[in-house]
């Protein structure tokens, strides 16, 4: 059709021609868009159709290929007028900055402009393809996580009565991420994920799964963990954990997708960190961040950086091993930036908790109880409990250990009470030996 998109794709390649057309976009409206000329050349809209219906899946199998896709798309829109898939075009567009330019506001922009083509056109086909990338990836750097999932929700029920099933797939893997890291209730999420795992089951009797099964069902055994479920009855109607992960690895070793193995540290990550196996957790999220960039910009870096600054405050104090104070401050500095450039209803309280954690580490006591104090209020109040627990937890170990016995124990009651509200049982009980 004239439109020819390269055979081979380099990273410099892709960063070069992003940021020429993140100068050329950055100055378009929502406003802009609603009104902008339409395409009427047959051409290029027989070409945006083609690109458009690469399936969602590219993304994240193929991310530099599917960011000159997106950049395709876009050019053609900007050139010769809006259709349908410039909805998509403009999302994908906002993911690949995110990703690769690390310009969240710019990103943000991009998928805000995307929605505002989508709404013009309401093509509900396109309603996942448009909502995955934005919904899940974009605007949680700038809004509640919680409301994010709910586009998530939404995206998932209006793709489903569109028919497009195997987007379905991925937007409810996604949106059960965005769920575990928003604190919704375990057991809730437990019957969501093993529902999602059965649907990806094509011959139950063979045992042979579709797309993203195996990373399915590795977030599966994570929340079976938090709960401290016996792996014996998933493991019956699936394929053991052991099993899973070796599956993941074989997946890895045979398409070198990076975000597969990267998943798999994370499972790790978050399984090492809930028991308390500190060492472990930071050897697992080290390996995490060597696949990735080292921010947040999927709803995974979430918990790696939060959890990752905990780890090494914590080893700081104890260990007072090098580079351990390093890491804490790293971390709280990036949670800092997104509380005062992004959101603050997602960010302030994790940035808080890293804040007492350092003045506990740099023995400054009485900022360090403040930081805390207020650390358990913000995230009472953005409604992380899953974070809330955490936050009386090393608020509780830290008057504990600072001779306030009586508190402290009082207060790792709360987080042992919140835990259990959660569905972290498994969590809950780690708590009592520190009581």
């Amino acid at each position: 059709l004239g439109f020819p998109l390269p055979t081979t794709v380099d990273k410099d390649t892709v960063r070069a021609v992003l940021e020429a057309l993140r100068n050329a976009a950055s100055g378009f409206t929502p406003e802009q868009m609603r009104t902008f000329p339409l395409m009427t050349e047959e051409v290029p809209k027989q070409a945006m159709k083609i690109m458009g219906s690469v399936p969602i899946l590219l993304t994240f199998s193929s991310p530099t290929f599917a960011a000159m896709i997106a950049c395709q798309m876009t050019q053609l829109s900007i050139q010769h007028g809006l259709c349908a898939e410039s909805a998509v075009a403009f999302g994908n567009l906002g993911f690949a900055i995110n990703s690769v330019l690390q310009d969240f506001n710019c990103g943000y922009a991009m998928g805000n402009l995307g929605l505002a083509i989508f709404q013009r056109f309401k093509s509900n086909t396109l309603i996942l393809k448009t909502y995955v990338p934005i919904f899940g990836f974009l605007k949680s750097w700038k809004e509640p996580l919680q409301s994010c999932s709910e586009g998530l929700c939404y995206a998932v029920h209006e793709g489903s009565l569109a028919g497009d099933r195997g987007s379905v797939f991925l937007a409810k893997v996604v949106l059960n991420r965005h769920l575990l890291v928003n604190g919704c209730k375990l057991s809730e999420l437990r019957m969501k994920q093993e529902s999602l795992c059965r649907e990806m089951m094509y011959n139950k009797q063979e045992k042979k799964f579709g797309a993203f099964f195996y990373q399915s069902l590795g977030d599966l055994y994570t929340i079976l963990s938090l709960i401290g479920e016996p792996d014996d009855r998933v493991a019956s109607i699936f394929i053991s954990r052991e099993e899973c992960e070796k599956a993941l690895l074989e997946n890895y070793s045979s398409t070198k997708n990076t975000s597969v193995l990267q998943l798999f540290y994370y499972h790790r990550f978050i399984q090492s960190f809930a028991v308390r196996d500190f060492e472990t957790a930071l050897n697992y999220c080290e390996e995490y961040d060597k696949l990735g960039s080292g921010i947040i910009a999927r709803i995974t870096d979430v918990a790696t950086v939060l959890f990752s600054g905990v780890i090494g405050f914590v080893l700081a104090r104890k260990t007072n091993q090098d580079g351990m104070l390093d890491i804490g401050e790293h971390r709280r500095m990036q949670l800092q930036m997104w509380a005062d450039h992004g959101s603050k209803w997602n960010a302030e309280n994790k940035a808080l908790l890293l804040q007492a954690e350092k003045y506990y580490t740099t023995g400054n006591l009485d900022q360090a109880k403040a930081s805390y104090e207020a650390s358990v209020k913000s995230a009472r109040e953005h409604k992380f409990i899953n974070e809330e627990a955490l936050a009386y937890e090393l608020y509780g170990i830290f008057r504990v250990e600072t001779g306030h016995l009586e508190n402290g124990k009082e207060l790792l009651k709360k987080a042992q009470s919140l835990y259990a509200e959660w569905g972290a049982m498994k969590k809950a009980s780690e708590v009592f030996p520190l009581m």
